[in-house]
């Protein structure tokens, strides 16, 4: 039964949806929902989970829109931080490695973590396979996590290492799908961000301060939206509702093999463009609501005489 336990409060965990199937193994999982901190949660855990991630998974994610993804993002840590000195990045789940590159051209001193690092090690230095080794090149004045906080099995102790590595007063950026979005709400069991089961857990801003704010955080930002992230889940998951279970569209946009011809990968394209264009409008309203695909929030590690006090009551965010 410890499965179907929260990990943040310990509270009983309910079904939010039966089956949900994985469109690469057509594997089929539920989506569990704790309704005290409003974290979901990936049930069963695969004991493999590498066979879930295709050699595709890893590269060209972001597509065409790579350049504008990493310029926001760089903008964001930018804004987070003073240019006083030398200052060191480590960017865990970094994926290709574009965004260490990034930020290593605007004077970043950077550190990578990846399961999978070849592809980063081919444009980055100073990329491993686990925070441990990590730690040596500690601590750091900036950790980032984007789009990859979903996919840890050990969810709490990852975030106790983290806090760990940074310096004092460090920051930490965190990204993640909104399970509590517009495009969630509505799309159900057909959005694109559910992700089984590479998603493994599936947060609110309620969940993700929830389990930010007992290890030393207190949050500083909060943004709901990447547009074209967001653009692309709203498509996706409007083209899924309509049949396209093999999500044709998001592996066309980001370089992924769909088995189709030619003719009709053309069709999906324009069909997708269709939605884009349609959704164009919404996305970028509910965006602004706070009700976007995204949550990224700021949190900057407290200094031990801040733990006396109030700083760690979660914050009005």
């Amino acid at each position: 039964m410890a499965e179907h336990v929260c990990p943040l409060c310990q509270n009983n965990l309910t079904t939010k949806f039966d089956t949900v199937t994985d469109v690469e193994t057509r594997h089929v999982f539920s989506v569990l929902h704790c309704s005290n901190c409003d974290l979901g949660i990936t049930a069963p855990v695969p004991d493999n989970l590498d066979k879930y991630y295709s050699q595709a998974y890893h590269g060209g994610r972001h597509g065409f829109t790579t350049r504008l993804c990493d310029s926001r993002r760089l903008g964001i840590v930018h804004a987070l931080s003073s240019s006083e000195r030398s200052k060191t990045l480590l960017d865990y789940g970094c994926g290709e490695g574009t965004f260490l590159h990034a930020a290593s051209r605007a004077g970043w001193n950077i550190y990578g973590v990846e399961k999978f690092p070849e592809r980063a090690r081919e444009i980055v230095p100073n990329v491993c396979t686990t925070l441990d080794e990590a730690e040596f090149d500690g601590p750091y004045d900036c950790i980032t996590l984007w789009h990859s906080l979903e996919h840890l099995v050990d969810l709490v102790p990852s975030i106790r290492k983290l806090s760990s590595l940074l310096s004092c007063e460090g920051v930490l950026v965190v990204a993640v799908p909104n399970a509590s979005g517009y495009a969630a709400r509505w799309f159900g069991h057909d959005w694109l961000h559910l992700d089984v089961p590479r998603h493994l857990h599936h947060f609110s801003t309620r969940s993700l301060v929830r389990l930010l704010t007992p290890h030393g955080f207190r949050v500083q930002r909060l943004r709901c939206s990447e547009f074209e992230y967001d653009l692309m889940g709203w498509a996706q998951s409007w083209l899924t509702r309509c049949g396209d279970s093999n999500r044709s569209f998001f592996k066309l946009m980001s370089g992924r093999p769909t088995g189709f011809s030619k003719y009709k990968n053309a069709l999906m394209i324009a069909a997708g463009m269709i939605a884009c264009l349609v959704g164009a409008i919404p996305v970028f309203i509910f965006g602004r609501l706070g009700l976007g695909d995204t949550i990224i929030i700021a949190a900057r590690k407290i200094s031990v005489q801040e733990t006396h006090g109030d700083a760690m009551e979660t914050p009005d965010v």
